[in-house]
């Protein structure tokens, strides 16, 4: 008797999971008596959706558009299908549904959304053959623009080698020695020698000579010939003017190393990562107002294009800034003797009745910084001058070519606390320097400048967006070299501005205890 009990409660059970199951599948399963055309299967395929079974609810929205259903739910409906059809089903699937739907709506869907899976899994070939037939077939789609962009995509990716970086350098000709200095750091950034990792990058390099005619054509080539996805260089204003020229035309983003005025305004494929001197005046101004206290300023400076540019980059910052130039003095580039211009900024171009009278003149000096925009070597002759007329307490400032050794020859006692600006110290703290350095020297035997410095970042910036898969085509690489921002660069954390050129923000330097020492 027992045991038919428990027959019986096992039975029971068995029967009320059963009503329960039943129960869920009219709960999931709406009746759709009633209801209006297509309404029951649409809500069949929103359950369906909702449980993650897009492939069945793909054909259930399908039938209810065989319903026949109204203008309002039929867009609705096929809505979530484009949905699915873009989101929701994998490659196999896509290929699948395509099979039962070869014609009508939604084949074009379809024959897109297999061109981008395609794609997606790099088989150019097969993602070609779709987006033919896509292209060929559905002319009025609504996705035949993108259609069209992914296929000029495809071609612009067969156009380029990914991996491939171009460079132009004067490595012959009258300025040789900067060229392949800054070619040390190009190799060295592309990692191709590099026995700790494998690099994906090829170099290709052109020697431009410090020719425009010889860098326009090296551009030429490397973009037709060798295919590169990106260029380096080329050094010197007009070479890299004609080189800025081709690219813009070619189509080949450029990283040009060059002071040249507004050349990033050749246009968006052309970059610029160069420390020019409009980036120094702004750094030298900004420190000695903000953070030195001085308002007055007086400028001494070479009569040469370096110097008259520096000149007139300084004048305009310190306006600009708050401050007031009082006195503007040129010297030729040969001179020795400074004693006229310091007299002229100082009040002691006396008269001959002045003169006569024997009386010593005091320097009028109502400045508080003087900027020598010259090489080390012509400020340690000024400045022991000043020292002669009793012009002292008047704070120094100079530019990038103070950042020398030749600073720390004789006579350096009177530039004691001078600033200067640079991109690069070679004694810097920060630990991507050292190594950099380090590495510098075990590949070349030498230590590195700024120069180096600098086209090791330029270099290494396209390495690094070719090494994390973020390039493809030309075009990648110009937005990727736009998008750049605070990269832990040699020279500093650099952005590329909206105007192609690269900012960071420079060192502050000074002469302290017969050292080169970074205050900033």
């Amino acid at each position: 008797m027992k045991r038919q009990q428990k027959i019986v409660c096992v039975l029971c059970v068995v029967l009320m999971l059963f009503a329960a199951g039943c129960a869920r599948v009219q709960i999931s399963r709406p009746m759709t008596e009633g209801m209006p055309a297509g309404e029951g299967e649409a809500l069949l395929g929103d359950n369906l959706a909702k449980a993650g079974q897009n492939r069945a609810a793909f054909d259930w929205y399908m039938k209810a558009l065989k319903s026949r259903p109204d203008a309002k739910l039929e867009k609705s409906v096929k809505e979530k299908i484009e949905g699915i059809i873009a989101d929701g089903l994998s490659f196999d699937q896509l290929k699948e549904v395509k099979k039962d739907y070869w014609w009508g709506y939604p084949s074009g869907h379809l024959l897109y959304a297999l061109a981008v899976a395609s794609y997606d899994i790099r088989d150019i070939g097969e993602a070609t053959g779709y987006l033919d037939r896509f292209l060929s077939g559905y002319r009025g789609h609504p996705l035949f623009k993108n259609g069209e962009a992914l296929r000029l995509r495809i071609a612009d990716m067969k156009l380029v080698n990914r991996y491939a970086v171009g460079c132009v350098l004067p490595l012959t000709g009258k300025y040789a020695t900067y060229g392949n200095r800054a070619l040390d750091a190009v190799i060295l950034a592309s990692g191709i020698f590099d026995p700790d990792r494998e690099s994906p990058i090829q170099l290709f390099i052109e020697d431009s000579k410090g020719d425009p005619d010889m860098a326009r054509e090296a551009v030429r080539r490397l973009a037709k010939e060798h295919h590169v996805v990106g260029i380096a260089g080329p050094l010197g204003n007009a070479a890299a003017l004609e080189a800025a020229k081709e690219s813009q035309a070619l189509g080949v983003p450029i990283i040009t190393l060059t002071q040249r005025k507004d050349i990033t305004e050749t246009g968006d494929y052309v970059f610029r990562y160069f420390l020019t001197g409009n980036m120094q005046a702004k750094a030298l101004v900004a420190y000695s107002i903000h953070n030195l206290g001085i308002k007055n300023f007086a400028i001494l400076y070479p009569d040469d294009n370096y110097g008259t540019e520096m000149m007139t980059l300084f004048w305009d910052e310190v306006l600009r800034q708050g401050g007031e130039i009082r006195g503007v003095e040129p010297y030729s580039g040969k001179q020795t003797d400074f004693g006229k211009e310091i007299k002229a900024l100082t009040g002691l171009n006396l008269s001959e009745e002045d003169e006569a009278s024997g009386e010593k003149p005091i320097p009028i000096v109502d400045f508080n910084a003087l900027f020598i925009p010259d090489s080390c070597f012509i400020a340690s002759m000024i400045a022991p001058q000043l020292a002669f007329y009793d012009i002292t307490g008047v704070q120094l400032l100079g530019t990038s070519i103070w950042n020398s050794p030749d600073i720390l020859k004789k006579g350096s006692e009177y530039l004691e606390g001078a600033i200067f600006t640079d991109c690069f110290f070679l004694d810097s703290a920060r630990p991507e320097v050292r190594d950099f350095i380090d590495r510098f020297y075990i590949a070349c035997g030498r230590e590195p400048g700024n120069m180096e410095a600098l086209a090791y970042d330029a270099t290494r910036i396209m390495a690094d967006l070719i090494t994390g898969n973020a390039v493809e085509t030309r075009g990648d690489m110009k937005d990727g070299l736009s998008l750049v921002e605070d990269y832990p660069g040699i020279t500093g954390m650099t952005s590329f501005s909206g105007t192609g050129d690269a900012e960071r923000p420079l060192h502050i330097l000074t002469l302290m205890d017969g050292e080169i020492v970074q205050i900033r």
